[in-house]
């Protein structure tokens, strides 16, 4: 009972302490995974191991910015399912790209895997590991520019998925096979 009452008033203060060196950030991170499940524990272990200390630390998630290609990384706590290590999606990658409204529906097809933002400047994904948001993004890049219907991606997705289970891999599940880029008067949107 001592310990969690002595890692609740750490994650309380995490609150309200500035984190400005990486060294401090990693310490608050560990201490706030502390109690996290290990499906998330070991999520949040594996970025920081990557991309280094989260830039924000609150009690129920970490936040990077501006790492890679990601414009930002989110990571939460999430309770495996009962017969398995996964769970539910517990890490978005956003990118900058820009999403005409009017093109949005269109990505109804991938679910709730890929989200725009409010604005239609940002393009994120949700999964349960790096390589599906991956995957993800890149069918989601493909449906707006026209290369791949709606219904051929979400088909598309469902191959790579178990191609990536079989332990085999593709360019759609290791990188970006596009650039990110920020929406402005030069972008006109979508392509």
């Amino acid at each position: 009972m001592l310990a969690i009452t002595v890692g609740s008033t750490m994650v309380a203060a995490c609150a309200s302490v500035t984190l400005r060196t990486p060294e401090s950030r990693r310490y608050f991170a560990e201490a706030v995974t502390e109690n996290w499940s290990d499906y998330s524990r070991l999520q949040a272990a594996r970025l920081m191991e990557e991309y280094g200390p989260p830039d924000k630390v609150g009690h129920a998630e970490l936040v990077w910015n501006d790492k890679g290609v990601w414009k930002r990384i989110r990571v939460w706590d999430v309770t495996p399912y009962y017969d398995s290590n996964t769970g539910s999606p517990n890490l978005e990658q956003t990118v900058s790209y820009p999403v005409l409204p009017e093109t949005r529906a269109q990505l109804a097809a991938l679910g709730r895997k890929v989200q725009v933002s409010s604005d239609g400047t940002e393009l994120s994904a949700r999964g349960t590991s790096e390589t599906a948001n991956l995957l993800s993004l890149n069918l989601a890049e493909e449906i707006l520019a026209g290369r791949r219907s709606p219904a051929d991606a979400a088909r598309f997705y469902e191959s790579m998925i178990n191609l990536s289970i079989s332990g085999k891999s593709s360019p759609y599940l290791e990188r970006l096979l596009f650039t990110p880029r920020p929406a402005g008067p030069a972008s006109g949107g979508a392509r």
